[in-house]
């Protein structure tokens, strides 16, 4: 079926997936407009932003039934075009309750949307495959780039404007529906076997456990910066919307720094140490963040970027070494849980900036790091306690 997909339908697809990058970057640029024009708390401006991740996960794995029923163009166009109007109709909205509703349903339009184009790209053969996540990878890279500078532009103006273009997805729905075949039979996600080494030396409860874990707290890290960094900033007098645009590019170029010196880690370290890591590294940069000034800001986003980039890979392996029946199960379980953290942010850190202020929350963050950093330790020492070997002596 999928050798015989158009070039356009091709161009069709992989554009959709640039959405993904799309959904809450392209308002964090006007946070502070919005959290002014609701007069909200920033958490609860915060929640603009974050809203669609936790609909997106309730119903990700109700969409991953949707497709196989309804075929893959039926579920896209649907996708596309909730999530065009819903984000869209912020252009329009001056209530913030109604706002949150908008927001609501365009996480489950991303999730209709997620599901399809990876469905389409489960269709073709494994190096197929690997050629159309190239171009899916570089198209949600760019969408990375463009979309929060193109926010952060139009929000110069008003804040209402950023929200327009969502409705590109509208016209990316009706182009599906004119490209794209309809396609009735969807076969699962391919099994991969487990890898061996180092990368499952936990029991697999536990490495279940802490990718899962790494997950959320990641994307917790990356939305706890994207609400409130901009808000920081506003206090010491950056009060121009394009510049919070770049928040966004300083942590994707650094992260790509960071998979650079991955495989330099990898050839001396153990991925556990690494993680350690990583972890001191975000709670160093979210220490300096508290009583820093623009400059330093910028370079602990650089820091955490850095940790991102080395911290994905490890997580990748360590998922890849999971010995369970299906991938399908590992992949929307950490989709899922990436959704969460990314809704979270706002919501964990909410009584700390009640009760304390915008800046104590990135001192709570690197508490959390010091945290877990020390736990991580304490049970890589149990591990190894147990390894080594007994003898019997008589």
């Amino acid at each position: 079926i999928a050798m015989k997909m158009s070039d356009s339908a091709l161009w069709v697809i992989v554009t959709s997936a640039k959405l993904t990058a799309m959904t809450g970057s392209i308002i964090v640029p006007v946070i502070n407009l919005m959290r002014n024009t609701f007069d909200v708390d920033p958490a609860s401006a915060g929640l603009i932003v974050t809203t669609h991740a936790l609909f997106a996960a309730l119903f990700y794995p109700y969409f991953k039934g949707i497709v196989r029923r309804t075929g893959i163009r039926n579920s896209l166009v649907m996708g596309l075009l909730l999530y065009g109007v819903a984000g869209g109709s912020g252009l329009f909205i001056t209530s913030y309750g109604m706002l949150l509703v908008t927001r609501a349903l365009l996480g489950i339009g991303l999730a209709a949307v997620y599901n399809s184009v990876t469905a389409v790209f489960n269709l073709y053969t494994e190096e197929e495959r690997k050629d159309l996540m190239g171009l899916r990878g570089a198209s949600t890279g760019f969408g990375a780039v463009n979309w929060p500078i193109a926010g952060g532009i139009l929000g110069m103006f008003s804040w209402h404007l950023p929200f327009a273009i969502y409705f590109f997805a509208v016209v990316l729905g009706v182009l599906t529906w004119t490209v794209v075949p309809h396609i009735e039979k969807i076969k699962d996600e391919p099994r991969t076997e487990p890898s061996h080494g180092d990368v499952v030396h936990l029991p697999h409860g536990s490495t279940r456990l802490a990718v899962y874990s790494f997950t959320v707290l990641e994307n917790i890290f990356v939305f706890t910066i994207l609400v409130f960094i901009p808000q920081i900033l506003e206090k010491m007098g950056i009060v121009y919307p394009l510049f919070y645009g770049f928040i966004i590019l300083i942590i994707m170029f650094s992260a790509g720094l960071g998979s650079y010196f991955y495989e330099k880690l990898r050839q001396q370290l153990t991925r556990p140490m690494i993680i350690m890591i990583v972890l001191l590294l975000w709670a160093a940069g979210f220490f300096a963040i508290f009583k820093g000034s623009g400059l330093i800001i910028a370079a602990s986003l650089v820091i955490f970027g850095i940790g991102q980039g080395v911290l994905d890979p490890v997580l990748a392996d360590f998922a890849l070494g999971i010995t369970i029946p299906s991938r399908e199960n590992v992949n929307t379980n950490l989709r899922v849980f990436g959704f969460l953290g990314q809704f979270l942010a706002p919501v964990i850190f909410f009584p700390v900036v009640y009760l304390s202020g915008l800046p104590v929350i990135f001192c709570a963050a690197g508490a959390i790091c010091c945290v877990i950093f020390f736990v991580f330790l304490i049970m890589e020492n149990l591990l190894i306690d147990r390894k080594k070997p007994t003898h019997e002596y008589v």
